[in-house]
């Protein structure tokens, strides 16, 4: 067969198919109940790849939380070794030398700021408490105390 042949052949046959796809598209609706369906042909550009997969939802439960801000910080001093007084004003000199001790800026809610550190000296650490929805405190961040003056 000669070119002038084959591309007459390969022109009906495009013809063909696109009234195919015209009739899939469109379908029969004479009265009919049919449903229409679309048929999707195959296209020439590049095909996308399908959406990464998102990663597993995971809940973290909260850690534990304790009734008064004062339980979270001995609970948090707990952790590092140190044995926990209570409010410094509260603190005796006979019973409490060595013991931390913990005294709040004076902010009610939540969250709350409280300075800790040795009885009987400066503060070392602030720590920022805060009352989750179950009502229980825990703290949330610690960095050092600023210098005084400073």
């Amino acid at each position: 067969m000669s070119r002038r042949a084959w591309a007459v052949i390969g022109g009906a046959f495009a013809a063909i198919v696109i009234v195919v796809v015209i009739v899939l598209a469109t379908g029969d609706d004479k009265g009919s109940d049919k449903t229409t369906t679309s048929t999707t042909v195959p296209s020439t550009t590049a095909a996308t790849a399908p959406p990464a997969p998102s990663p597993p939802t995971t809940t973290t439960p909260l850690p534990e939380g304790f009734a008064t801000p004062e339980d979270a910080i001995a609970d948090y001093l707990q952790d590092k070794g140190y044995e926990y007084a209570g409010d410094c004003a509260g603190t005796d000199l006979d019973t409490d030398v060595g013991k931390w001790c913990s005294g709040s800026d004076g902010g009610m809610g939540s969250p709350r700021t409280y300075f800790i550190g040795p009885t009987f000296s400066e503060g070392a650490e602030q720590l920022t408490l805060t009352q989750g929805s179950d009502g229980k405190w825990r703290v949330t961040a610690s960095e050092p105390t600023p210098p005084v003056g400073g």
